[in-house]
């Protein structure tokens, strides 16, 4: 069984818990948990691989095609190892910011419904 260390969203950290021990997730929590890294992770941020992310700047915000942010949005969630299908999704495009709202099929060792809101601003 593999597992993966649990991150801190709101201070993007790693999460030890109160033994200073760094917390680690499994199954489809660790899935949820790569859909918000793929979800942040912006497109050229990446040195090693400048190919890879969301094309936010490039693509999305700025521009007003709702139908184009949704279709590259929704194929970076579906690429992510463990999602199976989108459920629902939902974009709230505003002037400098973006939210997704997506809850995803997810396979770990069982299969289970997950939901990730995520908000980016440039």
């Amino acid at each position: 069984m593999s597992y993966t260390w649990k991150l801190d969203y709101t201070h993007n950290d790693l999460t030890i818990n109160s033994s200073v021990v760094l917390e680690t997730i499994t199954g489809t929590q660790e899935v949820k948990q790569r859909v918000v890294i793929a979800l942040k992770h912006f497109y050229g941020e990446y040195f090693l691989n400048t190919e890879h992310g969301v094309p936010y700047k490039e693509a999305i915000l700025g521009f007003k095609d709702l139908g184009l942010a949704e279709s590259l949005l929704r194929s970076e969630i579906l690429s992510v190892p463990g999602v199976i299908s989108i459920e629902t999704f939902k974009l709230s495009y505003f002037a400098r910011s973006i939210t997704v709202n997506v809850v995803f099929l997810a396979q770990g060792s069982e299969i289970n419904v997950e939901s990730v809101t995520y908000t980016t601003e440039v």
